[in-house]
């Protein structure tokens, strides 16, 4: 295996992995953060799936890897949505914790 596959698979297996995780915390809490937390994850599984089509060529009319592509900007766009809801996610612990 290269490096551009294990850079995406190794992303794809804990993300798979958090987003069960969350999805329990999910069903039994039921929170404004958890469900926030539910959002960002699939999209950072968005963000390791463009790179394992990337890595193995999958869709190449996409571009993936390639600037101002449209596989480019999913990947962009997915990774500053998951981002950005689990920095909000966290926020909202923080400021519900009374500290």
């Amino acid at each position: 295996m290269n490096a551009s596959v294990l850079k995406g698979l190794a992303p794809l297996g804990a993300a798979v992995v958090l987003f069960w995780l969350w999805f329990v915390i999910y069903r039994c809490r039921g929170t404004v953060r958890s469900s926030l937390q539910l959002i960002a994850i699939p999209c950072l599984v968005i963000v390791a799936l463009a790179h394992v089509c990337e890595a193995f060529g999958i869709f190449p009319i996409m571009g993936w890897g390639h600037p101002h592509s449209l596989g480019h900007y999913i990947d962009l766009v997915a990774a500053a949505m998951g981002i950005s809801l689990m920095c909000v996610s966290f926020l909202f612990r923080r400021t519900s914790a009374g500290t």
